[in-house]
């Protein structure tokens, strides 16, 4: 009974996120959790894998016209990807989360930057650039990563709290704030 109790309110929940949020996606896999408050716009270029879970204040948005440009963007999270809380992810060109990731707290995924060619404009009214980023599967990203245009991190990789990623790393690579210092203790 406890069971049986048990799976209906899961299939209550799954109605009531898909009534709320599910049906604004362009794909939606079993059992993915959301948290409110949470921010969603132009959805329909968002795929969602099997289980992914997003914990409250996640601003996920997709780019597809600025100042007479179309843009063409697409989200695809894999199976198994937790984001933290107040997460961003900003897409005009393409995001791809692989399988087993697992997002910290305060974490921004954004694949377009304002350009500065113009000097005599402002940053925020100058033409965007795109390029696509790429996060291989069973990677772990810590709290308050930046992950900047262009970037593809590979499979398995840890990426320390507080690193900003304007590089690409490759597969099975750790990424730290600062390196570890030696201490000599006098005996």
């Amino acid at each position: 009974m406890k069971n049986f109790l048990r799976n209906r309110l899961r299939d209550i929940r799954g109605i009531v996120n898909y009534i709320k949020y599910f049906h604004k996606f362009g794909k939606v896999g079993k059992r993915c959790v959301m948290s409110r408050p949470i921010r969603l716009k132009n959805l329909r270029n968002v795929e969602l894998g099997d289980r992914v879970y997003i914990l409250p204040g996640l601003r996920m948005e997709t780019l597809e016209y600025k100042d007479g440009v179309t843009y063409h963007p697409h989200i695809k999270i894999g199976n198994g990807v937790t984001i933290g809380q107040n997460g961003h992810i900003f897409s005009a060109s393409s995001i791809t989360i692989g399988d087993n990731v697992g997002i910290g707290g305060n974490v921004m995924i954004n694949d377009c930057s304002h350009g500065y060619a113009d000097l005599d404009l402002p940053i925020q009214d100058q033409p965007i650039t795109t390029k696509p980023i790429e996060i291989g599967e069973n990677t772990l990203i810590g709290n308050n990563v930046l992950i900047l245009p262009g970037v593809k991190i590979g499979r398995n990789c840890c990426i320390g709290g507080n690193v900003v990623i304007s590089k690409s790393v490759p597969d099975y690579s750790i990424v730290s704030a600062q390196r570890p210092r030696s201490v000599v203790m006098p005996i």
